[in-house]
């Protein structure tokens, strides 16, 4: 997807999780429009480069969606709000 073409920008910051019993990390973003606004109920996705495995979850009214239990390696992440058809 070219962002740039949305004018969406994609936010991520992650979190590995804290707990000794927990051994999958989760990431915590935002999705928003190059002004700051936030992007509510956009679908995001991460797609695991190594197995090619994917989830999917979508943004909150603030924009702020969370992947949980994440397998730890490189992921591809893609956003797109719901009112838009994704191209490529």
């Amino acid at each position: 997807m070219k962002a740039s073409a949305l004018g969406i920008i994609l936010l991520l910051s992650i979190s590995p999780a804290l707990s000794a019993q927990t051994a999958k990390p989760s990431l915590t973003g935002a999705v928003t429009a190059p002004a700051g606004t936030p992007i509510p109920n956009a679908r995001v996705s991460a797609r695991n480069l190594a197995t090619g495995q994917s989830s999917e979850t979508e943004t909150d009214y603030a924009g702020i969606y969370q992947f949980e239990n994440l397998i730890p390696g490189e992921y591809e992440f893609r956003s797109m709000p719901s009112a838009f058809l994704i191209t490529q």
